[in-house]
């Protein structure tokens, strides 16, 4: 199976930064950014808040045009929605609140027709909201960006290194 990624670039055609989110089939994106610093500092204000995605418990089907997002979940980036199917199955759904829906749990479950619990379904959709929170980051050319680049709180908190041998001799001997 793939890594997920976020993807930190500068388009060509505009000399803007963006970051993109990519995973098996699905992404998702942010930007523009002036530069390549912004675009950084903008996915250390997201990544927290993907690592706090809501979940919203629905009543009945989710319609494919239901895009909009419910009030108190406006500062999110994604949100999920868990709902029961017509077979009393549950399923949820990851939505971003702009692009709608990136994530159907029945493309990430083994279960095709859903879950026999509330709590199963919202375990998947916490393992998926995992994935995207840790997901590696990365320049255009899918090289790890070193810890250098971001604050010191959150290299620390999602564990970016450097690349460099010698980062991991130090780590391992705290010097």
């Amino acid at each position: 199976m793939a890594k997920a990624k976020f993807f930190v670039f500068e388009k060509l055609d505009d000399n803007k930064y963006y970051w993109e989110f990519r995973w098996q089939k699905q992404k998702f994106s942010g930007g523009p950014f002036e530069n390549r610093r912004y675009a950084l500092k903008d996915l250390e204000t997201v990544i927290p808040l993907i690592g706090d995605a809501p979940m919203c418990r629905v009543s009945g089907e989710i319609d494919e045009k239901d895009v909009a997002s419910p009030g108190s979940m406006d500062k999110y980036p994604l949100y999920f929605m868990l709902y029961t199917n017509d077979n009393d199955r549950w399923a949820w759904w990851c939505r971003h609140k702009i692009d709608g829906t990136l994530f159907r749990s029945s493309e990430c479950a083994s279960i095709a027709d859903g879950f026999s619990s509330f709590d199963d379904a919202m375990e998947s959709a916490k393992k998926l909201r995992s994935i995207i929170e840790h997901a590696e980051i990365v320049d255009g050319a899918g090289v790890m960006i070193p810890y250098m680049k971001f604050s010191p709180e959150f290299s620390q908190k999602y564990e970016i290194g450097d690349m460099h041998p010698s980062y991991e001799f130090i780590k391992k001997n705290k010097l």
